[in-house]
């Protein structure tokens, strides 16, 4: 497959030159209200394959790890449709992919993508236990998330259970599971954390300073009719049901059915009255006295027999007269028909010099309700409504900054997912857009200047201001509880600080922060997150820290210990001593 070869080639280039950083990229989803998310993920390769040994299979299906209450489930559930930008800063080329996610979880597998798998000759190599793992699991999925599962860093295991640092995989069983005999539960709930997206993918782009955009061929696409010309649905019903183009063009649309020749209709003409008509109907208004109606009066010498409008006049003497009433926009030419209700018409008693008026369609006057006692109950609704939501409010609770992932430290910018716990005793979701974080460095390895206005000394350490984030582009959202417990969630954010170190008169920190990221460095992240539980209330707010350590030459990220992390318990923070 040539795009597959084209990536391999690309990215074994880059990673030679820049190292792993190479395996980042940017996956974007859909949200279920229909706007994008994007977000920084860690490629893993294809299915059934590693670059360091030989697993016997090949594929051409894409895998992402990621935790099973990630944000990114849910879109993916709600539109599995995705693109991935992945741009390889070393040789300066990006790759635009484009397919469908499918999740690897326990409650689902993957048969319908066998198609993908095939089995090659060559000889299996290694003694990594993800592939002893992999070569005795029977079930190819299994086998592969099992791999993955492994394969992951403890400490990023660790991350997805508490009360632990480490969590390792020392043995497996006979069938190929992992075994932990001190931290079996825990093992288990990693795992069953633990997500394989799997990217079926449909269309390659590449992009280069040197070919510029192209699409990348080598990927099967099954023939599509093309539906841009169909002119209606019942050509679109004609195809969808295995008819021909041949077929189609004997189809009508609705529109040329409806001005067919054998179908047309002939319009009703309508006449402007004439003056006598005009002056007959004045005449009788006079007679008769009738009040407000605007119509014309025609003499009608009908016997027992229908009329078009779908009257019926018995018994007519000649000493009587009845005339009935049209209204004023039809002609006596036209020929309408409609409810006789609402025409009326009046009957003259000449013997008894009477004048009766008769209304077919005369209505009851009932006495309305007035505007004012329906707007008072709709008042009086909403007040009681926003007095129990009010009343039944409750601020989150357990709010944690649980850990730190997916860390990209260039000179330009500082990118990574902020995962935050917390538990929402309400009955809707409460999201977390405003904040005011800061961010902060310490490297052991790299010597700042003490007079440099951005920096921050602690415990002996020297803390390099990188930035403050004050609007988060990726909301926390924490889903709502039942009526009878609470529901803790995790919710992730991106957060993006451009040009890390740089003030508004300063760019020194800027390249302090370039040599930092050569080392091994601590980052930490401190501030306040502002939420609001209601519209109209006042705001609330709730303090939260994390002290990390990452290493940039191998990607791992770990939690500096309990001791080290006193930084957290400061009472002023450095945002307020230095005014950033």
């Amino acid at each position: 497959m040539d795009w597959k070869r084209k990536i391999l080639t690309a990215l074994k280039e880059n990673i030679e030159q820049i190292g792993l950083s190479s395996n980042y990229a940017s996956l974007a989803t859909v949200r279920p209200d229909n706007t994008p998310a994007v977000r920084t993920v860690v490629m893993r390769g294809f299915v059934g394959e590693n670059h360091s040994y030989e697993t016997g299979w090949n594929s051409d299906l894409l895998c992402i790890t990621t935790d099973k209450y990630s944000n990114k489930i849910k879109e993916i559930q709600h539109n599995n449709h995705v693109e991935l930008c992945w741009y390889m800063n070393g040789t300066g080329e990006q790759f635009r992919i484009r397919g469908k996610v499918h999740i690897l979880d326990d409650k689902t597998s993957l048969d319908t993508l066998n198609s993908h798998l095939t089995k090659n000759n060559r000889d299996v190599t290694g003694t990594k236990l993800e592939l002893q793992s992999f070569l005795k699991t029977d079930n190819i999925w299994t086998a592969e998330r099992y791999r993955h599962f492994i394969a992951t860093d403890p400490s990023q295991r660790a991350r997805q259970v508490k009360d632990i640092d480490q969590l390792e995989i020392n043995e497996l069983d006979e069938h190929g599971r992992f075994k932990n005999d001190a931290y079996p539960d825990l093992l288990e709930e990693a795992y069953e954390r633990f997500v394989l997206l799997v990217v079926e993918v449909t269309s390659v782009r590449h992009w280069s300073l040197s070919t510029g955009s192209q699409t990348v061929p080598g990927i099967n696409r099954k023939s599509r009719p093309s539906f841009l010309n169909l002119r209606s649905s019942s050509e679109f019903e004609a195809l969808r049901k295995g008819g021909t183009q041949g077929d189609i063009k004997s189809v009508k649309s609705p529109i040329e059915s409806i001005h067919s020749p054998h179908n047309k209709k002939r319009l009703i003409k309508r006449q402007p009255p004439t003056p006598t008509e005009v002056f007959t109907k004045n005449l009788n208004d006079a007679v008769l006295d009738v009040e407000d109606y605007n119509g014309y009066v025609y003499q009608s010498g009908l016997s027992s027999t229908e009329d078009e409008g779908g009257y019926f006049f018995t018994n007519h003497h000649p000493r009587d007269m009845k005339s009935f009433y049209l209204e004023p926009s039809y002609g006596r030419s036209e020929k309408r028909r409609s409810d006789p209700k609402r025409y009326h018409y009046a009957s003259i008693d000449r013997d008894d010099e009477t004048i009766t008026s008769y209304y077919t369609n005369k209505r009851s006057k009932r006495p309305k309700k007035s505007c004012c006692f329906y707007c008072s109950i709709i008042f009086l609704s909403f007040a009681i409504i926003s007095l129990v939501i009010v009343f039944l409010t409750r601020p989150l609770e357990a709010v944690e900054v649980v850990s730190v992932s997916n860390v990209l430290g260039t000179q330009k910018q500082l990118i990574f997912d902020l995962n935050v716990k917390a538990s929402n005793p309400n009955l809707w979701k409460i999201p977390i857009i405003q904040s005011t974080l800061s961010l902060f460095a310490a490297s052991h390895y790299v010597p700042t200047l003490m007079s440099n206005t951005s920096s921050y000394v602690h415990m002996g350490k020297k803390q390099e201001y990188l930035g403050t984030v004050k609007l988060l582009e990726d909301p926390l959202l924490f889903d709502a509880s039942s009526l009878f417990s609470n529901r803790l969630s995790v919710s992730t954010s991106q957060i993006q600080i451009k040009s890390p170190g740089s003030t508004k008169d300063d760019s020194t920190g800027n390249e302090r922060w370039s040599l930092i990221i050569r080392y091994p460095y601590e980052l930490t992240i401190r501030g306040i997150l502002k939420y609001h539980l209601l519209p109209w209330d006042k705001g609330h707010s709730v303090r939260v820290c994390k002290d990390i350590q990452v290493n940039p030459l191998t990607g791992k990220i770990s939690d500096i210990p309990y001791p080290d992390q006193s930084i957290c318990e400061d009472s002023v923070p450095p945002t307020e001593e230095y005014g950033h």
